[in-house]
């Protein structure tokens, strides 16, 4: 190659290294522009409520949670009530449920809060926090397990008219760094290092919960009180109840009327912080029927009775006779068939025996007799009964009611008679417990029996003489 040639390529590939070296300074000076642009427009965001509150939207939560750090960056506002907040050193953070539930703010849709300076907002409160999601925040419950919801840096907290908080925190989409200055422009971009979660977070008591009836025996259509006792948590308390017959409330005490009979059940679970217990109440409500008004019952001689209604439970028949003959009662259902045999006996007779219905429906007697009687049929429905001890009388006999406690409990007994003496220790609905006694004649004894629960009995006794009960 020649001299002149070479210099032609000297001065072209010049040519185009200076084109490159121009092109590469507009580059670098329109990226300056922008970014200082970005970051103008981010900064004057919580120094402009106003515009904060314009350019802030709503997040679905359940995509936020899915993935939290898709969402980083994006200005955004919550609004929900405050389970927990902390503030130290001009800094603060704030748990904050953002899902309403009917029974109230849910726990399971919770935001962690960072912000600077101070609010007047407290734990309860229902506020709106507008700001930056930065991703997520783990910590660990009480129970030691790690928990990770998503997280923001908020530049307002507002309550009711609402104070700004934050308002010279710059939003980035960065983390946090020390100050950096650049020869070229002479400038210094700063943020501020923010406290470490551990040092604001309180130690929270375990939740301890405790639930229990106030009247354990009614009838249908009377009320009773359902209570729960709450200690350790944050001290504030979401309570769902639930139990038989469609018992529910948020309440920490809640009424309920039962319209039908049986044994009532109920449970609650309650909410403190992040920690929920559901407890099943320590004790039931035993629903009784209201006692139906009393049957009566009467003829002379050998006679099928009149057809009367019985309700399921305890019938307790109670009977006269006047005569020298048998007297013989029999208890039969609308279809003839015998339920019972109420009394085998000869002569005047009175005395009373208790069986348990099975069922609802229509009933009658055969009696045979020589002579006037009557039946009086009632059907107790009892909701106490007192303590008592001692029983005595003669002949067959349904004793009152009384209530014995729970554990060992010894009955004795004499007859001074010359028959049957049985004794049958009975539930207040007439169901048998146990057979203490079957004997023929004179007797003279004792037996202990263990009682499951304390509750409501009585006895149901048969004897042709004198007779005396006790219990220890």
């Amino acid at each position: 190659m020649d001299i002149k040639n070479r210099k032609a390529l000297i001065v072209g590939g010049g040519i185009v290294i200076l084109f490159v070296v121009i092109f590469y300074i507009i580059g670098s000076n329109n990226n300056s522009v922008q970014t200082t642009s970005n970051s103008n427009q981010q900064q004057s965001l919580c120094s402009d409520i106003t515009s904060l509150k314009n350019y802030a939207t709503v997040v679905d939560f359940k995509e936020l949670k899915k993935d939290p750090d898709s969402f980083k960056g994006k200005v955004v506002k919550f609004t929900g009530k405050i389970l927990q907040i902390q503030e130290s050193n001009n800094y603060g953070i704030i748990r904050l449920a953002v899902t309403q539930e009917s029974y109230g703010w849910s726990i399971s849709d919770i935001i962690y809060v960072e912000y600077q300076n101070h609010t007047d907002a407290v734990e309860d409160d229902i506020v709106t926090v507008y700001g930056q999601l930065t991703g997520s925040e783990t910590y660990k419950s009480q129970a030691n397990f790690n928990i990770t919801i998503p997280s923001m840096m908020a530049c307002l907290v507002e309550k009711g008219t609402g104070k700004p908080v934050n308002t010279n925190q710059p939003i980035t989409n960065s983390v946090p760094q020390k100050a950096t200055t650049t020869n070229q422009t002479k400038t210094q971009t700063q943020t501020t290092q923010p406290i470490q979660q551990q040092s604001v977070k309180p130690n929270v008591p375990a939740l301890s919960v405790s639930c229990s009836v106030l009247q354990t025996s009614l009838s249908v259509g009377q009320t009773t009180v359902w209570t729960v006792q709450s200690s350790g948590g944050t001290g504030s308390y979401i309570y769902t109840w639930s139990g038989t017959d469609g018992l529910s409330g948020n309440n920490q005490s809640i009424s309920k009327s039962y319209s039908s009979a049986g044994t009532k059940n109920a449970s609650v679970n309650v909410i403190s912080g992040d920690q929920s217990i559901n407890q099943s109440c320590s004790n039931s409500a035993s629903v009784a029927r209201p006692a139906p008004s009393p049957i009566n019952i009467s003829g002379t001689g050998q006679q099928a009775s009149q057809k009367f209604n019985l309700e399921q439970g305890l019938s307790i028949f109670t009977m006269q006779n006047s005569g020298q003959s048998n007297f013989i009662v029999q208890l039969l259902d609308s279809n003839g068939n015998t339920i019972g045999t109420l009394a085998n006996e000869i002569g005047n007779f009175s005395g009373s025996k208790a069986l348990n219905i099975a069922n609802d429906g229509s009933y009658l007697f055969n009696v045979d007799s020589d002579g006037p009687w009557s039946i009086t049929i009632t059907q107790p429905r009892p909701i106490s009964a007192p303590p008592m001890s001692a029983f005595n009388g003669h002949g067959p006999q349904a004793t009152a009611f009384f209530t014995l406690s729970q554990g060992l409990h010894t009955f004795s007994f004499t007859h001074d008679g010359s028959s049957n003496f049985i004794v049958q220790l009975l539930d207040q609905n007439g169901n048998e417990i146990e057979n203490l006694v079957n004997e023929i004649g004179n007797y003279s004894g004792s037996k202990a029996v263990h009682i499951d629960s304390s509750a409501i009995y009585f006895l149901n006794i048969y004897a042709d003489g004198n007779w005396t009960v006790s219990i220890q």
